[in-house]
Order: structure tokens, then sequence, then C-alpha cells
């Protein structure tokens, strides 16, 4: 009995250490909660209704709109919901209420009005800004379809694409109260008023000629915005190290053609001349690599460029062995880390800044990965290293590290999935690579 009793304490003590030791709450907390982490609400959007006309010419005949957010949604993905004007058709103010819940603060909001309910019809007009979502979801901007003058007119700031990218440019037309105007399409046209070598615009689309800045206006019934730049980025130029013979990278080679991404691959780790054409060296266990090659990497991350490794690569460049888990050679890469073993890959190690890594849509901060059925696994590697900017696993029981290097060096991004291609490359996992190789790349 006594013994049965020590063992008990001793149990519940260890638990409630673990708890503690790697930021959990037991009991009330949440592994997807990060210290930061904003509130979040329903969002309350008014929308000023004018009076209906039936003209379907005009944004005055809506009965619906379709609004959405991009990026909004608590799991980084669009919130979209659908509204109907109600029976009245005299000129009125109506509240509507999204139905998911959004991270508050600063977000991009899009309307486009129907000629018929439930989203169907002609679109009739469409309208766009920047607003702030406040803690209880209230939106102060208000959004009206009332077609009387517009006082201003803005280009949405930070806006960018990528050289042979066509993309629909955003602005904001503005009442003299404020409020925020719907317009028709046609009714806006995007100018290039410098660097036309870089970007041309047909109406409202702009396309990337060629990587630089650009600056244009918005002309919207002859009022005209003032000069925004719009950055156009070069594409990204990766290296890839990987054997071609390979089932796994045939097909993951495809799966980036699909997404239009295309690196060169190579078998081994090309030479330092050729190696500094690229923005991004990936590489993968089935390369042709070994310790000689991480002088290769490391020179290259010093030069401020950016490394992405999968599965076991840095096992392989550190020890020569896919097996052996001591990265102690090449634990500058990962500020520090010197050993990562297979336990780091079933467990649900949370950590993250958001800010630090721009997670794609679908994908939470500190996801759990690989949830014991014995409760939360305690681990005891290096991981651990609080200088980690990103932890992160999804369903498809994925881990992905990023680390920058100090002192204005390259970054690392290391994603790992045991499976193999048929498992390994879903939508999610291939997105959080990509955007694992643009942070690299510093896009």
């Amino acid at each position: 009995m006594h013994r049965f009793l020590w063992r008990s304490r001793a149990l519940l003590l260890m638990a409630v250490l673990g708890c503690l030791f790697i930021l959990t709450g037991c009991g009330g907390g949440s592994d997807s909660i990060t210290p930061g982490t904003p509130p979040t609400s329903r969002v309350r959007l008014t929308i000023n209704w004018a009076e209906r006309t039936r003209n379907v010419s005009l944004p005055t005949s809506a009965l619906s709109a379709v609004v959405k957010l991009p990026g909004a949604n608590t799991n980084g993905g669009d919130v979209v919901f659908t509204i109907d004007r109600d029976n009245n058709t005299a000129a009125h103010a109506q509240v509507y209420e999204s139905n998911a819940d959004v991270y508050t603060g600063q977000r991009r909001i899009e309307v486009t009005f129907f000629a018929d309910p439930q989203g169907n019809g002609s679109v009739v007009a469409t309208a766009s800004a920047t607003v702030r979502v406040l803690e209880d979801g209230t939106i102060q901007d208000t959004i009206t379809n009332v077609q009387q003058a517009i006082a201003a007119v803005e280009v949405a700031p930070g806006q960018s694409l990528t050289v042979g990218e066509q993309k629909f440019l955003n602005f904001t037309a503005r009442r003299a109260g404020g409020e925020i105007v719907a317009v028709s399409a046609g009714s806006a046209r995007f100018t290039v008023v410098g660097g036309g070598d870089k970007l041309s615009v047909n109406g409202v689309v702009g396309q990337g000629l060629a990587g630089g800045v650009a600056q244009v206006t918005v002309t919207v019934d002859n009022v005209i915005s003032a000069p925004a730049d719009v950055s156009v980025q070069s594409a990204v130029k990766i290296a890839y190290v990987a054997n071609g013979q390979n089932p796994q990278v045939i097909a993951f080679l495809q799966l980036l053609q699909a997404r239009n991404v295309t690196p060169t691959r190579f078998d081994a780790i090309p030479d330092p001349a050729t190696l500094q054409q690229f923005d991004v060296l990936m590489v993968g266990a089935s390369g042709n690599i070994g310790t000689a090659d991480a002088p290769k990497v490391e020179a290259f991350l010093n030069a401020g460029k950016g490394v992405v490794l999968l599965g076991y690569a840095p096992r392989v460049l550190a020890t020569g062995n896919s097996e052996n888990d001591d990265t102690s050679s090449i634990a500058s890469w990962f500020r520090g880390v010197a050993r990562v073993r297979d336990d780091f890959f079933r467990t649900s190690y949370v950590r993250a800044n958001p800010g630090k890594f721009p997670l794609p849509a679908g994908i939470l901060p500190g996801e759990q990965i690989y949830p014991s059925s014995n409760g939360i696994l305690i681990f005891s590697v290096d991981v651990k290293n609080p200088t980690v900017d990103f932890v992160a696993g999804d369903g498809d029981r994925i881990t992905a590290l990023a680390y920058e290097l100090p002192s204005g060096g390259g970054r690392v991004y290391w994603q790992f999935h045991p499976y193999g291609p048929d498992s390994a490359y879903s939508d999610k996992v291939l997105s959080l690579l990509l955007a694992g190789t643009n942070w690299t790349a510093k896009r």
C-alpha cells in the first residue's frame, strides 16, 4: 500500500512538472494558443443599403453580398460569408455577423455585391479596404452602395506580385463622411506613374514585368489617388539537390511545377560559384550529400541566402548517416540545437512566435503533432532551445522548424515528414513548405 501511494504521488508530481516544463496548460489551457495571440471574435459589419433600384447595371440594385476577410480566420484561412438584404427597399443600415471567429486588429475586407440573393446573379459592385476589427468584433467603418460623390480614393498599401503574375490591384473609395463606397465594375482605372519597366496595368489588373518597385495611382469618377508603391518580386531561384531517379523526388517535382515553382535539380550540391546564382538551396536526404558538403551550405548561409532542409538531410550533412541524430557539427545553423532524435518527431512541442514566420492558410502556430495516448510526451532533446523561431504540425504529422541566423546571415527552414509523397505532400504540407521557401528567400 505504501509503495502504491508513493508511486501515485510520484506520477502526479511528474505530470505537474511536465505541464510546467512544456508551458502548456493542464486543465483549461490550449496547445494552440501562444503568448501574444490577439483575441478573437465574430465580425460585426454594418452595410448602409441605398434605396433599391431595379437597374442591375447599378450598385443600388444589389440584393446580397459576399464578404471576405483574407487570412483572418483563427486557422489562418479566409473568412467568407454571404449576406442578404432584407425586404426593406428604402435606404437603411443593417448589421451582419460573420460565420466564424477572426483575429481582431487590422484586417483587409473585400465585399462583392450581387444582383440576386445568396451571392447569385451578376456582380454589380465591389468594395475593399483595410479596417480595424475591435475586440468585440465591431468594424468601425461602414460600407455602402449609396452612389453619391466619391471624395477620396486610395491605393491599398503594401501590395506585391511576382514577375509574370497577373493580379487584381486593390483600392478603397470613400464618401466625404468616410464611408467605404462600393463601385461598379469598370469604374476604377490604375495608371503606372513610375517604374513602368517593372509593372504594367490593364484597368485594375497588374502584371509583374521585372523585380523592383513601381508607383501607381487609381482613378475613380475623376478622383485620383496619391501615388503608392507596388512591389514586384523576382521568382525565387531554387537549387534542389536530390536523386533524380527517386520516385518520391519525381512526384515532388511534379507537385512543385503544378504550383508554378520550377527548381533546378542537381544530384549533388553544386560548386560555390554556381550556387551563388540561386536564392535558395533545397536539400533532400536522397541527394548525393555528405559531411564534406556542410561547409558549402554554411558558406551559402553566411552569404545571406536561404537553405531548406527536407527529412533527414541535416543528419546526413552532419554525420553522413541518416540514422545518427548528432547534429552538433552544424548546430550553429539551428541556433545551437545539437541533437534531434526520432522522439522529437512524435512530440507535441509548442513554441511559436507569430510574425517571425508567415504561416499559410489552414495551419496553426504550435499546432499539436503526434499526441500521445498517455498524455503529452516529455522529452529531453536540445531542440527545446528557446531561440527556435517556429514549430508547427498538422494532421499529416509534419514538423517544421525555422531559424534566422544573427548578424544579417541567412535563414534555415527544416521540414520533416517520415512517410513519403503519398502523404507528405498534401496541399497543406506543400503550402507550408513553399511558405518556408519564400521565407528563407526573404520574400
